[in-house]
């Protein structure tokens, strides 16, 4: 803790706050459950707005839809009072990141064939790919209203700044449908307004201590953004102006262009390794059967993740689609939770 006297009576000091210890996430209810979209560690929606924003409403399986016991959960839940619910989603395997198409840099930029930065979804998961043949009117046919695409509009090499637009996967050129727009974003590293800091970089991820379980993040910026997260900026431009002001030519083609595109690579589907809806009464009532396209044993990492108390605390706990006898550990599992 760092003391500096600024006047006689007026003492400014420091407080280092490495040593504070970080909180745990609280929440009014916890539930856990497949979900159609959504990040693969907890996290909490204060509405079912929200929820459905993150996590989505409605599953394809086949040629028909359907909607998740963990969904409908929470719709009651927040329909009955409820104002804070932690969501464990779980999946049957590893599901990935999307990341953005090529973004083009402006003319005379570096010609290594990478974008200037690269974009992440927040959400994991094969349906954020949108990447894929376009029709008219700059409509994706992989488009849909649970993905997302990308825009860069208003590059100026003089000023070293661009805009970002995250736009709904199923909009068009005609009728586009923006879910954030990010203003006078730049590459340079030393900037308040550098990219990475602006949106965010941060990762997260289930990690392991002996066995108690919790979630690791790594990455220099907390995430700004609801929907992408910046993995890597290949072209820096730090201290993008001269000692006059002008921009140094080397790093104005580093700008990226005017462009729009998708994103994709995530990997993870839901009903894969012989997985079936099974949305129906019967569904669940033998040892490890199959229901929503996960079994009891999908959901021990996020039950061991919950039951870490200096991470999560809620009132009440929940697993729609389980019972005693497809889950008899797991239910157990989940009472001892329940505190």
């Amino acid at each position: 803790m760092a003391e500096t006297l600024l006047s006689p009576g007026v003492l400014a000091r420091e407080n280092d706050q490495s040593f504070i210890t970080a909180q745990p996430l609280q929440a009014g209810a916890a539930i856990l459950g497949p979900t159609v979209k959504g990040p693969v560690v907890p996290s909490i929606v204060t509405s079912y707005t929200e929820y459905q924003n993150k996590y989505g409403t409605t599953v394809l399986s086949g040629s028909d839809y359907y909607t998740y016991f963990t969904s409908i959960a929470a719709y009651n839940y927040f329909q009955n009072g409820g104002d804070s619910l932690l969501v464990g989603r779980v999946t049957n395997g590893t599901y990935t990141s999307a990341t953005s198409t090529l973004i083009p840099t402006g003319s005379g930029g570096p010609t290594t064939g990478l974008s200037p930065f690269v974009l992440e979804t927040l959400s994991k998961g094969t349906i954020m790919n949108s990447s894929g043949s376009e029709a008219a009117g700059n409509t994706l046919v992989s488009g849909s209203a649970d993905n997302i695409r990308w825009e860069i509009v208003s590059p100026n090499t003089s000023s070293g700044t661009f805009s970002l637009l995250i736009r709904k996967g199923n909009d068009t050129l005609n009728s586009k449908v923006v879910l954030e727009t990010w203003t006078n974003l730049s590459l340079d590293p030393k900037a308040s307004n550098f990219i990475s800091r602006v949106i965010g970089d941060q990762t997260q991820n289930i990690a392991t201590d002996g066995s108690t379980y919790y979630v690791q993040t790594s990455g220099s910026y907390g995430n700004g953004s609801a929907y992408v997260r910046v993995s890597a900026v290949n072209y820096l431009t730090p201290n993008y102006f001269d000692n006059t002001g002008i921009a140094k030519p080397e790093f104005t083609g580093s700008i990226p262009a005017a462009s729009s595109g998708s994103f994709g690579s995530a990997t993870g589907a839901p009903f894969s390794n012989a997985r079936v809806a099974k949305f129906n009464e019967l569904a669940g009532l033998t040892a490890n059967a199959d229901s929503q396209g996960v079994t009891g044993s999908d959901y021990v990492t996020m039950l061991n993740l919950l039951a870490n108390q200096d991470e999560y605390q809620y009132n009440v706990i929940s697993m729609p689609g389980l019972n005693r006898v497809s889950a008899p550990s797991q239910i157990t599992s989940l009472i001892s939770n329940a505190r």
